[in-house]
């Protein structure tokens, strides 16, 4: 199987390069189905209440809401090659800021859909050459890593911007399908060494991974064992990544998070208020993070005391930031279970 997807109370996984997939309400007990179309499925995604499914030999792109009835979109021809639409290899799909958005390895072209049936192609949209195995939306913005070691983001999926070469921090990386997921306020993406290892293989194993807080700037990461990484996956306050073909070491655990941004509010030469504009993740409550204050005209240091707390409503990213709201007449009502981080300030309570 080649790619598992969680959705709608239920677990879908693909197998690779077949026309059939397993269904799963507990990730137990599984249900192999027959895909009603015949192609190399590839790789899926749930969002907006859908499943979407992409191959890597077919324009035709599958979804449904509960994995059993399949409606069937088709992604249009080529328009700037004059090449059948066939020939792109969507080796990858993800959901984000209200769109399906397809990428093909072999053109660097993309697809984007509203409803995962009808599809807009955008020809030589991605960065040239990148060679695209895998896309994930975070952040409010794609980001695709591609199979020569290049990544690129975009807020819409059609316009992309080249953002960093592994290949230049590690040699040969080479990320791969499922290879990139993005948690907690973080992009992680694994990979392999290209080349031979000692026993002949054509991939080599390698320790290196990356991480980055937006897409654009990637931090290179260890991990405990030397092996090709082939799937990863975010929960219980950390990263589970396997290895492929491993007799030993074939799973590793990281914590990563996202650093927080505060802006501070100056008045009358004194800091009157830290506004958290991105509270970051994973931090510790046994080794809290530091706040540094920096100002070369002070005259007198700022004293501030770091907290960590859960549930706390973080700062929204914008999906359409709409027109026509006033200050004097808007509301905002925000419901759930969390709790307001309120302290007294001065004197007063």
């Amino acid at each position: 199987y080649k790619s598992l997807i969680a959705g709608n109370d239920r677990f879908l996984a693909i197998a690779s390069s077949e026309s059939r997939l397993a269904t799963s309400l507990n990730g137990i007990t599984w249900t192999e189905t027959a895909l009603p179309l015949d192609a190399a499925w590839n790789n899926g995604v749930f969002g907006a209440e859908k499943f979407v499914i992409v191959a890597t030999d077919d324009d035709r792109v599958l979804s449904s809401s509960n994995g059993s009835t399949w409606t069937m979109g088709s992604i249009p021809n080529d328009t700037d090659g004059g090449v059948d639409s066939t020939t792109s290899v969507w080796r990858a799909v993800t959901y984000g800021s209200g769109k399906y958005l397809a990428v093909s390895y072999s053109d660097d072209a993309t697809a984007t859909s509203t409803d995962g049936v009808n599809w807009i192609r955008h020809d030589s949209a991605l960065v040239s050459g990148i060679q695209a195995v895998d896309v994930e939306y975070g952040n409010g913005r794609f980001v695709v890593v591609g199979e020569n070691g290049v990544t690129a983001y975009s807020f819409d999926g059609i316009i992309w911007y080249e953002s960093s070469d592994f290949t230049s921090v590690v040699a040969d990386f080479k990320p791969h399908l499922n290879s990139i997921k993005y948690d907690n306020g973080v992009f992680f993406v694994i990979g392999k060494i290209s080349g031979t290892d000692g026993a002949g293989n054509f991939t080599a194993p390698t320790t290196a991974c990356f991480t980055s807080p937006d897409g654009v700037s990637w931090i290179q990461r260890e991990l405990p064992a030397s092996q090709i990484w082939s799937a990863l996956a975010y929960g219980n306050n950390s990263w589970t990544i396997k290895a492929s073909a491993a007799s030993d070491s074939a799973i590793a655990r990281a914590s990563v998070g996202s650093t927080a941004f505060v802006r501070a509010e100056v008045d009358v030469g004194t800091i009157s208020e830290l506004r958290i504009i991105d509270p970051g993740s994973n931090y510790n409550s046994a080794t809290p993070p530091t706040i540094q204050i920096i100002d070369p005209n002070a005259t007198f240091d700022v004293a501030p005391e770091s907290r960590i707390g859960n549930g706390v409503l973080a700062q929204p990213s914008f999906i359409n930031r709409g027109s026509g709201y006033r200050s004097t007449t808007s509301i905002i009502t925000v419901s759930g279970d969390g709790y307001a981080d309120i302290i007294p300030v001065g004197n007063t309570l």
